[in-house]
């Protein structure tokens, strides 16, 4: 039988080849147009349907398409034709349409997607029906891994401390009643810090230690510059032999400072390096003091919440959930409270928010020690006489009540104090010692007021007697007019 009245385009030629190859028949490459819609007519195929229907482009062969139908037989995906809309119903319907596609049954897939389209329109049936649900609670666990805190924070000498007797607060400060019950840890660290023997506990000694050792909740201690804030962590550190760790904050630390960040590691690559927070947290025993930490970036001791609050560090980059070690307490210590600075004296800090300052199980102001005792303790650090130690405190004492007036951002410290109970100790001239221990480092307006107070409490007399030991008669009288200082020389 002639063929040559039936024009068979591309697209139905490799349809009638996919489905008489789905049907076993080989050979359909080498067969001509006649052979080919021969076999097509003994196989059953509707030949007018086929080359009536309207396809879209093709490839260039049948070869180059890729495979889609069974037995990796090769079939042009985009011959869809072009009166059809691809539709996705249900994987059952859907392969039952793709079938009649393939074996290259036209009606059959027409009416299939007739019944589809029927049944898409068809209004919605409304049925009530009571469902009851059985709800499975499922909790998320995150797995982590604990950081082994004790061979990670060894000393330099592979020493690690170590707990070896304990003390009270009756014992180290003399308190009575429960608070003198309270028991601190004593440790076997060698680089504790050494014992300060002219250090004078503050009164709140035994309130903060019942809040960092008992409790375990951190404190935190305010107040004007030189009182000693840093110094009480330090001391405590060095009676209990325990690691002291200072994290001084400043402008630029921020989170990377704290808790670490990846760098660039010997041989190439990258490694995690732990933060100055993270790594003291490991030290076994260590007490850990944040120093002025409202000079630190605004936000960042966000980081530090979750350390105060449950002893726990989460680190993002590695995946790491750190434990503080053994021991380890945490303190800060600030000129403000974290409210912000009233006086003008500390214009770079910044205010906590409410929830920084509710972190701390304890927050104490600590103020300047009384006279006789800020004398002693100068007579002791620097060597004077008790005389030149109970006159400059006095002058001290004078240049912190007009602060307290408003007349000065802040007193003279018991820092300066030794740095000019130093000077003139070692004979420096009054005036020189003064210039070099208080006044080059004011403002104009500050020093003038700060040097009117050195002519009523300390003047030329009074130190030249009380540099020998000796109470001032009244009657030497300043030989340098324009200072109210005579050298002592």
């Amino acid at each position: 039988m002639s063929y040559a009245h039936i024009k068979v385009s591309n697209g139905a030629r490799a349809a009638i080849k996919i489905a008489l190859r789905n049907r076993g028949i080989t050979g359909l490459d080498t067969m001509t147009k006649d052979a080919l819609l021969s076999a097509a007519e003994a196989a059953g195929l509707d030949i007018a349907a086929i080359t009536g229907a309207k396809y879209g482009p093709v490839a260039d062969s049948v070869q180059d398409a890729p495979a889609f139908c069974p037995e990796g037989a090769p079939v042009i995906t985009d011959t869809v034709p072009i009166d059809v809309a691809p539709v996705v119903p249900a994987s059952g319907e859907y392969q039952i349409l793709m079938d009649k596609w393939t074996n290259l049954d036209p009606q059959g897939f027409r009416e299939g997607i007739a019944d589809l389209v029927r049944r898409a329109n068809a209004p919605p049936t409304v049925r009530e029906v009571e469902v009851v649900k059985e709800i499975e609670v499922v909790r998320e666990v995150e797995v982590v891994r604990e950081v082994q805190v004790g061979a990670a924070r060894a000393d330099h000498t592979g020493h690690i401390a170590q707990r070896t007797g304990e003390t009270t607060c009756k014992a180290m400060f003399g308190t009575r009643g429960k608070l003198g019950a309270i028991k601190m840890a004593i440790w076997d660290c060698p680089y504790a810090p050494p014992i300060d023997p002219h250090y004078i506990w503050p009164a709140e000694a035994p309130e903060l230690v019942a809040q960092m050792f008992k409790h375990r909740a951190p404190a935190m201690i305010w107040g004007p510059a030189g009182v000693g804030k840093s110094s009480f962590f330090e001391q405590l550190a060095a009676h209990l032999r325990r690691p002291f760790i200072r994290i001084s904050c400043h402008s630029q630390t921020d989170a990377a400072v704290l808790v670490g960040q990846r760098a660039p590691k010997e041989g190439g690559g990258t490694e995690f390096k732990y933060g100055q927070l993270a790594a003291a947290m490991m030290v076994p025993g260590a007490i850990v003091l944040l120093d002025e930490p409202t000079l630190a970036r605004p936000g960042v001791l966000y980081v530090a919440q979750p350390i105060m609050d449950s002893r726990k560090l989460w680190i993002d980059e590695t995946g790491e959930l750190i434990h503080a070690a053994d021991g380890v307490v945490f303190a800060m210590a600030d000129n403000t409270n974290g409210s912000g600075d009233t006086t003008g004296q500390f214009g770079a800090c910044n205010e906590f928010t409410e929830a920084q300052r509710d972190r701390p199980g304890w927050t104490v102001r600590v103020d300047y020690l009384p006279a006789a005792k800020e004398a002693a303790v100068l007579q002791n650090k620097v060597g004077c006489t008790s005389q030149l130690a109970a006159l400059l405190v006095s002058y001290a004492n004078a240049t912190r009540a007009k602060a307290r007036a408003g007349d000065l951002p802040c007193g003279v410290s018991l820092r300066r104090l030794m740095a000019l109970a130093q000077g003139l100790d070692d004979g420096v001239s009054v005036t020189r010692a003064f210039d070099g221990a208080i006044l080059d480092r004011q403002s104009p307006e500050k020093a003038e007021v700060l040097r009117q107070l050195m002519t009523t409490h300390c003047s030329a007399g009074a130190i030249a007697a009380a540099l020998e030991g000796k109470e001032w008669d009244g009657v030497t009288t300043p030989q340098a007019a324009d200072t109210g200082f005579a050298p002592t020389e």
